[in-house]
């Protein structure tokens, strides 16, 4: 609108300008006179030109500020109900995490016998390994919800996720700081998904032996999600490391997954009729029809940027 304003004010400068010229003219012939010498001049013919695509200008400022409005207000509804339905999602895991300590030695000086000695100290640290698994098959059914808001309209779903995989054993012989001693007690499993408020009650996860984990709140390992401690009382195998996981969340627009796996396998199904991919891995499988769309990932970790294991 102040592009606008501007126009008119040129606009009327112009104008009034030259309505000052003739009111100041003495007579009738002068007038006339000088409207014949402005006719043909190339000042007055560029001033009309100036005039007129100024004025053009008018209604696509107007149309302009009114796309403006109606993208901010379209902002303001889009975020409206993905705080109330739950944001983009991003499901991410799991981890498998074992605490462990090693010794560090420092130099430290210290006063003996009267005299500053140098002297060798060693100090406890406890740090925790990160394992990803070998294998992990994802299966999401999405059932779309398109919720409306004046004429705006904002896609969100709720998703079913059912999830199987394996560890290997945990191997530490890899890691440039070697453990003194391995807290396997204090082994977690953590799981990061992004908007945790829609998570709905009744996820579990099993692993080995260890059935219907307790879920508790915050990933640990990660800012979003949550995580399940694994009381491990030796080092495992990795026939005690077979994993399956279900839970259930709602989310709006997107839904993304990671290859965490060497291994991976991902299945996404549901009835909506029209689907996007985003993302540098695109789908092995990917059919659609007016009864809804499947697809299916299988991307290989080692096209991955980070290792299977770290500290």
């Amino acid at each position: 609108m102040i592009f606008v304003f501007l126009i008119f004010l040129v606009f009327a400068a112009i104008v009034g300008g030259i309505i000052l010229l003739i009111l100041r003219a003495q007579s009738k012939e002068q007038v006339d006179a000088f409207l014949a010498r402005a006719r043909g001049t190339i000042a007055l013919r560029l001033g009309v030109l100036l005039v007129l695509v100024l004025v053009s200008q008018i209604p696509i400022e107007i149309m302009m500020d009114l796309l403006n409005e109606r993208q901010r207000y379209a902002a303001q509804v889009t975020n409206q109900v993905t705080d109330a339905n739950g944001r983009r999602q991003a499901v991410v895991g799991p981890y498998l995490v074992i605490p462990y300590s090693y010794q560090i030695k420092q130099k430290e000086t210290r006063v003996v016998d009267g005299k500053d000695k140098q002297i060798d100290v060693f100090r406890t640290v406890t740090t925790q390994a990160v394992f990803l698994p070998d294998q992990l098959k994802m299966d999401f059914d999405l059932a779309p919800d398109m919720l409306a808001k004046s004429i705006y309209k904002v896609l969100t779903y709720r998703a079913v996720m059912k999830a199987q995989g394996q560890f290997a054993a945990p191997d530490f012989s890899t890691f440039s700081t070697q453990p003194q001693t391995i807290h396997y007690d204090k082994a977690y499993l953590s799981f990061s998904l992004s908007d945790m408020r829609t998570l709905e009650s009744g996820a579990q996860i099993s692993i080995g032996a260890f059935k219907d984990l307790a879920l508790r709140p915050g990933g640990k390992l990660t800012a979003n999600g949550f995580h399940a401690l694994l009381p491990l009382k030796s080092a495992p195998q990795a026939k005690d490391l077979g994993f399956d996981m279900t839970l259930a969340f709602r989310g709006s627009e997107s839904l993304k997954f990671a290859p965490l796996g060497l291994e991976n396998d991902f299945q996404v199904a549901s009835t909506w009729p029209s689907r996007k991919f985003i993302g540098e891995v695109r789908p092995q499988v990917s059919e659609a029809s007016e009864q809804g769309f499947t697809a299916n990932w299988r991307p290989s970790g080692l096209a991955r940027s980070y290792s299977q294991a770290w500290t």
